[in-house]
């Protein structure tokens, strides 16, 4: 019995299995820990580096690639409304994500001309008209926007629904 134990499942892992299978195998035929550092060492932590560099790649494509698909799919939808709840903040917006996973940015210039300032990471504020938008707070927001290209929605705020936790909220 091995105490110790690997095992990959992701297609996208491939070469990582086949490393730590060579590595295994050297270990189980030799038995010698010194030797594998000493053969293994540098190759493991350049394996290990282009294994994360590449399964990075991969989830930025398989996002983008979603992305993608949301545009096209909202691009049918221009001009509706839909309730759905912030799910980021920026300097730039707000971020709207709706029941179906579609999200979408609402750009801090159409809310008002005054200067918003985002709070812990978790809210924008707007000193001047004392708003405050915060992940969480349920809205109404009209798609105006669908560009497959990009992969970008933009939403236009309709209103944001008062709920009682919050306090007042805008509309």
């Amino acid at each position: 019995v091995m105490k110790e134990y690997a095992h990959f499942t992701s297609p996208i892992r491939r070469y990582a299995d086949l490393s730590i299978h060579r590595i295994l195998t050297d270990y189980v035929s030799r038995k010698g820990a010194d030797k594998l550092k000493k053969k293994y060492g540098e190759f493991s932590v350049k394996a290990a580096a282009q294994a994360t560099k590449t399964e990075l790649s991969a989830v930025a494509a398989e996002r983008s690639c979603e992305d993608f698909y949301a545009a096209e799919y909202m691009k049918k939808h221009i001009g509706e409304e839909f309730d759905g709840i912030i799910s980021g903040v920026i300097g730039s917006g707000l971020f709207v994500e709706l029941p179906n996973t579609v999200e979408g940015k609402i750009d801090v210039r159409s809310l008002s001309e005054n200067y918003f300032e985002v709070r812990n990471g978790i809210a924008l504020y707007d000193g001047v008209a004392g708003t405050m938008y915060t992940i969480g707070d349920k809205v109404r927001v009209k798609c105006i926007n669908a560009n497959v290209n990009l992969g970008q929605i933009d939403f236009e705020l309709i209103k944001v629904y008062e709920d009682a936790s919050n306090g007042d909220k805008a509309e």
